[in-house]
């Protein structure tokens, strides 16, 4: 798969109650792909990924695709700070319909290269998607 042109990070859209706001995903991704753009990159730090809960994270993941299907990319960002979550966040991507995932290293601490590497290999050998 080769990614062309603009893929934006997108915010993800909350009510005032602090319930994802399908409505705002919806119309987001409308104004997106109104205005050019060519793929969107879902739950990064700018959309509050790692501040959500696994729940609201698949939830947006679900909308995105749902709205953005055929009409933009959508790569996911399942980055968290331990493995288990990231992997099921991936595999939660891949069965929704998500092009990719996209990763930070777990954070919080200071990793050498080893639990790096052996974090990215164990994500990438559970899904299919890049």
């Amino acid at each position: 798969m080769k990614f062309e042109g603009i893929i934006c990070p997108m915010i993800s859209p909350f009510t005032v109650d602090g319930k994802v706001y399908a409505d705002g995903v919806r119309s987001l991704i409308e104004f997106l792909c109104k205005n050019g753009v060519n793929g969107i990159f879902v739950c990064g730090t700018y959309g509050l990924g790692p501040a959500m809960s696994i729940d609201e994270r698949k939830k947006i993941a679900e909308l995105s695709v749902e709205h953005a299907s055929g009409k933009m990319d959508v790569i996911i960002h399942v980055g968290s700070s331990n493995i288990d979550t990231s992997i099921e966040l991936a595999k939660h991507a891949e069965d929704v319909g998500a092009d990719a995932i996209a990763s930070t290293p777990p954070f919080y601490y200071k990793y050498d290269d080893e639990p790096v590497y052996s974090f990215f290999k164990s994500l990438i050998e559970k899904v299919s998607i890049p």
